[in-house]
């Protein structure tokens, strides 16, 4: 079903008129992914597919244990639980306490990692929950990422990240930021 949008204006004597604005959306399909294990639960768009990113080439073991979400038509026959790291895709990690503790001090806003760079991390308030947005990730190309950190009540993170761009010939925007941060106004933790 369409939703139509309107918009009030205010006239100078007090009358107030509705107008209809020419566009119409359609109410975004959702799927919502849920772990007891991670402790979890989050509502993501229905273009993507839950996948998991293949272990032989994370030779940290960080991104392993991440949710990965990705469209399917832009990864072709691809298995959906071997995906490459680097893909264009949203990845989901609950951090455990050590790692929550250094990306924390990646957060802080006026010392550690960002305090020469030009952009800083941003402190957000997405739905329920007080987020930081980072420049990019701490590495090599990393300013071609959408970074983002989620408290958690147990005080570890949930980090987010993403492309800003396909591994396209086109760079594409990939537009996830917003993606990561619908994603995260619906996040609920579990006990």
């Amino acid at each position: 079903m369409k939703q139509v949008t309107t918009s009030a204006i205010l006239l100078m004597f007090g009358q107030l008129i509705l107008v209809a604005n020419a566009e119409e959306k359609e109410p975004q399909e959702v799927k919502q992914y849920e772990s007891a294990e991670k402790k979890i639960r989050f509502e993501y768009p229905a273009r993507f597919t839950v996948g998991r990113y293949n272990a032989t080439e994370d030779r940290t073991g960080f991104f392993t244990p991440g949710i990965v979400l990705f469209e399917k038509g832009r990864l072709g026959d691809a298995d959906p639980q071997a995906l490459k790291i680097g893909i264009g895709a949203i990845t989901i990690i609950p951090l455990n306490m050590e790692d929550s503790t250094f990306w924390r001090s990646l957060g802080a806003v006026e010392a550690g990692f960002w305090k020469d760079s030009k952009i800083k991390p941003q402190k957000l308030t997405i739905g329920p929950h007080e987020a930081t947005r980072l420049p990019g990730f701490p590495g090599p190309y990393g300013d071609n990422l959408y970074v983002y950190l989620v408290e958690r009540p147990d005080e570890t993170i949930v980090l987010l990240m993403a492309l800003k761009q396909f591994v396209d010939d086109a760079r594409t925007p990939t537009g996830y930021d917003k993606t990561i941060e619908g994603i995260i106004k619906t996040v609920s933790f579990l006990k």
